[in-house]
């Protein structure tokens, strides 16, 4: 028999569906990512330790994530070894230590991002915008830096050994003990106001930029041949100081 239900129950009913329909897609909304170590940081937060309002895919390795907003996002020791993160925004985000090794970050924003420490070999930086960003001991070994906008960013002690910054744009951009073996160099702006004494070798190509390294004191690094023959050198003369 059909029997009418109470208009108490029913609004009793549509309270608890409408609760139960709004936690779920609150959880359903939450976005986490990897971490180095394999561990799942969930929800993701920003760098106030606040819950980000970032509800796209999950950031891990092989993610499709151009055009992400995660500007502040706190992702340090993130996992997104050959991501896609070409025209992301994340700019002031914490990715120290992240493995960004082969990720796409093509025009990306990453002004004032923290990126220390953070492994970027191969990765494809070219016409990022990197100003006033902090990638101290970072490996950029092999990424490509073209048209990258560096002005005011720290290289301190950075890998960037075979990188091609051809193009990029250099003011003020703290190299200081970085490694430019084998760079491409050539016809970038500013690189005479670069700041600190980096390493380079006879590979590193200057082309279009008028630029002495050994006027302005940079180090050569020697070629292996070089070091082979100075080190057999010095055997030799302690050899004979003894005799």
């Amino acid at each position: 028999m059909f029997r009418l239900v109470p208009a108490a129950s029913r609004v009793v009913v549509v309270v608890v569906v409408g609760v139960l329909v709004f936690t779920s897609s609150g959880v359903a909304s939450a976005s986490s990512y990897l971490q180095t170590s394999g561990h799942v940081v969930d929800p993701i937060l920003d760098r106030f330790n606040r819950p980000h309002e970032y509800s796209g895919g999950n950031l891990e390795p092989f993610a499709n994530l151009d055009g992400v907003a995660l500007d502040w996002a706190d992702l340090i020791n993130a996992d997104l070894f050959n991501a896609s993160l070409d025209y992301a925004s994340l700019s002031y985000a914490n990715l120290n230590f992240a493995n960004l090794n082969y990720a796409g970050l093509t025009s990306a924003d990453l002004n004032y991002a923290q990126l220390s420490g953070a492994n970027l070999i191969g990765a494809d930086l070219a016409s990022v915008s990197l100003h006033s960003a902090n990638l101290a001991n970072a490996d950029l070994s092999g990424a490509i830096l073209t048209d990258a906008n560096l002005n005011q960013a720290s290289m301190f002690n950075a890998n960037l050994t075979n990188a091609d910054l051809s193009g990029a744009t250099l003011y003020n951009l703290n190299l200081n003990e970085a490694n430019l073996s084998g760079a491409n160099l050539s016809h970038v702006d500013w690189l005479s106001l670069v700041g600190g004494l980096p390493y380079y070798d006879l590979s590193t190509d200057f082309t279009g930029t008028s630029f002495d390294p050994e006027s302005s004191h940079w180090r050569l690094i020697p070629e292996p041949s070089t070091a082979l023959l100075l080190g057999l050198g010095l055997v030799g003369l302690a050899a004979r100081r003894r005799v």
